[in-house]
């Protein structure tokens, strides 16, 4: 009998042809988390925090106060969120620029950037366009960037910047993102229907989240996607969180010690998340969950030291262009 009659004959999908489905995503993602070995990002402010806030403490008469530092990092990962959205566009694609930029100023060809937050908000639009030039079936203009960062670059700069970038990435282009992963895991989870909603729209969340702050770029984005899903599967309130851990313990092949070491990451992860929260639209169920779990004593919330901030941009307004007009 084949498939399509099993499935026609029956409410159940075919033991068999569900192990083999599981089979192929494991190996799916295997293959992702090898491809996630190539684009590994370094420290490259040399922050010697840990895991703390993403913001530290700037003197004002501070020479360095200038230099490119972890808010400005925040406000352009802001207005890149903000031109997708104009765009209706994947706000994955934003996650996918800023493994460009962290991954370029590892490079030598991109670390006299750092120096100049000029150059820095160059680099980054630059990123956003190669992103959606790639990842996007509709394009934006360089000149379109040029006119919303209100003269301060020219459409040339941009694509000039763009030659840079993917000479100083080595072309790799096509990083799996924390968002990718989730997805993946998701598929080797048994939860109802409701459950797997709230946990999906949670873990994205906190992916979101990690793309923009920068204590987090060292991180493999397979990490941070479990630990998004521990968090949500905490935060629904599931009492069978354990089994679903042990069961995707088990999958993945994971060790105890594997594990642990995602701990810390885990409760960093929540801190941010739960940090973040008032950003969720009123309107999102999840949000409730969140203001929940955020007044639990699961975790100790710690406190945040705001950043100096970088020259702004430009309010994004968006007119998106057929995908052949990469100009």
């Amino acid at each position: 009998m084949t498939d399509t009659a099993l499935h026609s004959t029956t409410k159940r999908t075919p033991l068999p042809l569900v192990r083999r489905r599981a089979d192929n995503m494991l190996d799916n993602i295997q293959a992702m988390r090898k491809q996630e070995s190539s684009y590994l990002c370094k420290d490259y402010m040399f922050n010697p925090s840990s895991l703390g806030s993403s913001k530290t403490q700037v003197s004002s008469d501070d020479v360095s106060s200038k230099l490119v530092d972890q808010q400005c990092r925040v406000l352009m990962c802001h207005w890149s969120y903000q031109l997708i959205d104009q765009c209706s566009l994947h706000r994955e694609t934003v996650a996918i620029a800023m493994s460009y930029i962290d991954r370029f100023l590892c490079t030598k060809e991109g670390r006299d950037i750092l120096k100049s937050r000029r150059k820095y908000q160059l680099a980054c639009v630059s990123c956003l366009f190669v992103a959606i030039k790639i990842h996007e079936d509709t394009a934006v203009s360089a000149k379109l960037l040029a006119s919303i960062s209100r003269g301060m670059h020219t459409a040339e700069q941009i694509e000039e910047m763009e030659l840079k970038l993917l000479s100083g990435l080595d072309w790799r282009v096509h990083p799996p993102t924390s968002l990718s992963f989730v997805q993946k895991y998701m598929s080797l989870l048994a939860l109802k229907k409701n459950q797997e909603e709230a946990v999906f729209e949670l873990a994205k969340f906190q992916t979101e989240v990690a793309v923009q702050e920068y204590p987090f770029v060292t991180f493999r984005p397979s990490e941070i996607a479990f630990c998004a899903i521990m968090n949500a599967l905490d935060a629904i309130g599931d009492s069978d969180i354990q089994n679903h851990l042990d069961d995707l313990l088990t999958k993945l092949s994971l060790d105890d010690d594997e594990f642990w070491n995602l701990d810390q990451l885990q409760r960093k992860l929540y801190h941010a998340a739960v940090d973040k929260v008032g950003d969720i639209p009123p309107d999102l169920e999840t949000k409730a969950i969140w203001i929940s779990f955020k007044t639990s004593e699961h975790y100790k919330i710690p406190s945040h030291v705001h950043l100096v901030s970088p020259e702004p941009m430009g309010s994004p307004r968006c007119v998106s262009q057929p995908s052949s007009d990469r100009k």
